[in-house]
């Protein structure tokens, strides 16, 4: 959520609040009853989509990639070691197990199917050298778990970024109900120079220089 949109909610509810102290005033099935109803509707909608904005998932995920990486890491450094330590048994096989000097997620990930496939041939040689029986496949499980937590992670930056597109309309939509609000307050009190004063404090909660935000951003929300 932007800081225009904290502003705005920040109005939204001070707004609210005026109607709930006034409800006596707009009863059941009045155009300022249902006005206000419809505002808490939206709002709803929008605090659930703030959840989902909020949500740990991405994090999650990014944890879960950091863990796979590290322990493929070690399975590579391993393999270097033990193929730098047998290069006087098999010739060149130094040079088939270098660690990159790149340490990206991508690189990391290619060079573990690179080992993978290139040590078939000396996977008992490397077992002597004390790495795990079962060192090729954990190497391949680990590459295809992380596969796998990266899509999940792709897919959840889609569905938050799915939620603030949603936002974007639920601020609009919600904007032209507290305008709604306005004409009605206005016109219900404009004999009561008290109510429109604390009408007045609700519905400018969101004031602040027109620099802090863009032009397009102002348009994008409309009061």
């Amino acid at each position: 959520m932007t800081n225009y949109q904290q502003r705005k909610l920040n109005t939204f509810q001070a707004e609210l609040a005026f109607m709930n102290d006034n409800v006596a005033d707009f009863p059941t099935g009045s155009v300022g009853e249902k006005t206000m109803t419809a505002l808490v509707q939206i709002l709803t909608q929008i605090f659930a989509l703030l959840g989902e904005q909020l949500s740990n998932s991405t994090r999650q995920h990014s944890s879960i990639k950091a863990d796979k990486i590290q322990q493929l890491t070690e399975y590579l450094q391993m393999m270097n070691r033990a193929a730098r330590a047998m290069a006087d048994e098999v010739d060149g096989i130094e040079n088939l197990f270098r660690m990159p000097r790149r340490r990206s997620n991508d690189i990391i990930v290619t060079t573990a199917l690179t080992f993978y496939n290139d040590s078939a041939p000396y996977e008992a040689k490397f077992k002597e050298y004390d790495l795990p029986d079962t060192f090729r496949a954990d190497i391949m499980t680990l590459i295809t778990e992380f596969g796998t937590v990266s899509t999940a992670q792709d897919s959840a930056g889609s569905q938050k970024a799915g939620a603030t597109g949603a936002l974007i309309e639920l601020f609009k939509e919600a904007g032209k109900l507290s305008n709604k609000l306005d004409a009605i307050v206005r016109n219900k009190y404009r004999n009561n120079a008290q109510k429109l004063a604390a009408w007045a404090v609700a519905s400018h909660v969101e004031a602040a220089p027109k620099s802090n935000f863009t032009e397009e951003t102002n348009n994008e929300l409309p009061k």
